[in-house]
């Protein structure tokens, strides 16, 4: 199974990718609207031939907003799976920190929360 999975924000979304048991970061796209961000993750999913997409799901307003998005992704075909994404991106932050990651490669954060999201994610289906 290949996995993709998205930590939407409102300008931008963090993508990590999977073929197993081990989630990787892929890469950060940047969006003028969500129906532009829409097209760029149905791109890549079909190009990394993805069976599943995994969909980091906020609370509040946001939530609505990624609900809508996925619902859109499965008109394009794909599986959608949602996933706890609750406090990802500050974990995100302090493993980058650890690293020792300049201020600049930590503004790719967003892909290394969508990693966290997957492991989870994948964690938790194979136990």
């Amino acid at each position: 199974m290949k996995y993709l999975a998205i930590d939407w924000g409102m300008k931008k979304a963090g993508l990590a990718f999977s073929e197993g048991k081990l989630a990787t970061p892929l890469q950060v796209i940047h969006f003028s609207n969500f129906a532009t961000g829409i097209q760029t993750v149905t791109k890549i999913a079909r190009q990394q031939h993805v069976d599943i997409l995994v969909v980091g799901l906020p609370e509040g307003q946001m939530g609505q907003a990624v609900r809508k998005a996925a619902r859109q992704l499965q008109e394009e075909g794909f599986k959608v799976e949602f996933a706890d994404e609750t406090l990802s991106s500050q974990q995100a932050q302090k493993i980058m920190i650890e690293e020792g990651n300049s201020k600049k490669d930590r503004r790719e954060e967003d892909k290394v929360a969508a990693a966290l999201i997957l492991q989870n994610f994948l964690d938790r289906k194979n136990d």
